[in-house]
């Protein structure tokens, strides 16, 4: 608007003779250039911040959707482990980008549900919430990396939370660990049909595990008035544990 009023201007002063267009044209040619580079600059800017806001949208939705193709990768694999296919799979280069079998180095403290250090760290390509299963079920999950050693969590440790889905009936609760080798379930009704010998699975309600991990068997039910007292016995035996299987393809 401003460029067409200019415009209109001297075109008005072109009546007047030929020097009065020629003066005013030389005085306004730099000021109507100066707004076309204004106008020509703020509109750029305004794309320029449309298209970054429509950019990071897109990213976003690339962000989850690799999020989710990698968490399906692991959860395929670790169904593989589970089925015992993958006979000989180490040998696999295509597998050795998701799966990493370590032996245990030792503990940070004598008591066996105490964190577990892995002979593996950064320089390996270990992250944080890594997690670490057997083929009897979940171990845990990386809980601190440093160059050459990370930190296994186990699922026993008074420190660990997990979400799980008791298999027969559907009832969810959330799992801690005791420090003696058991976990307990918290917050479940009182009239949560669960019984002795109920298999409990991971359910990824906090996306720290894939659903469908083998977490233990119900050991224990206690019924109280207000509340139920429900102990979990692990389906690894973390006594015995000698190794672990890093998924890579699953993070927090």
């Amino acid at each position: 608007m401003i460029l067409l009023f200019f415009n209109f201007l001297i075109l008005s002063i072109q009546s007047y003779g030929y020097y009065w267009y020629k003066g005013f044209s030389l005085v306004l040619s730099p000021l109507i250039k100066m707004v076309h580079s204004t106008t020509k600059f703020l509109s750029e800017v305004f794309f320029s911040f449309k298209e970054m806001k429509e950019a990071r949208q897109q990213n976003r939705v690339l962000k989850e959707k690799l999020m989710w193709q990698e968490f399906k990768i692991g959860r395929l694999l670790i169904e593989n482990i589970y089925f015992k296919q993958l006979y000989g799979f180490e040998e696999k280069e295509y597998f050795l980008n998701y799966i990493t079998r370590t032996s245990i180095l030792g503990m940070d403290t004598p008591a066996f549900s105490s964190k577990i250090i892995l002979p593996l760290g950064k320089s390996r390509g270990i992250k944080e919430n890594y997690i670490c299963i057997t083929p009897e079920g979940v171990v845990g999950k990386i809980v601190r990396v440093e160059a050459t050693l990370s930190y296994l969590l186990p699922i026993i440790n008074s420190e660990a939370v997990v979400s799980g889905i008791c298999e027969r009936t559907g009832v969810h609760g959330v799992l801690r660990g005791d420090s003696s080798g058991f976990l307990q379930i918290k917050y479940l009704p009182v009239y949560s049909e669960i019984q002795e010998g109920d298999l409990v699975l991971t359910d990824s309600w906090d996306f720290s595990f894939p659903y469908g991990l083998k977490i233990g068997s119900i050991f224990r039910v206690e019924r109280q008035s207000d509340e139920l007292i429900v102990k979990v016995k692990p389906s690894v035996d973390f006594s015995k544990l000698n190794y672990v299987y890093i998924i890579k393809g699953v993070q927090n």
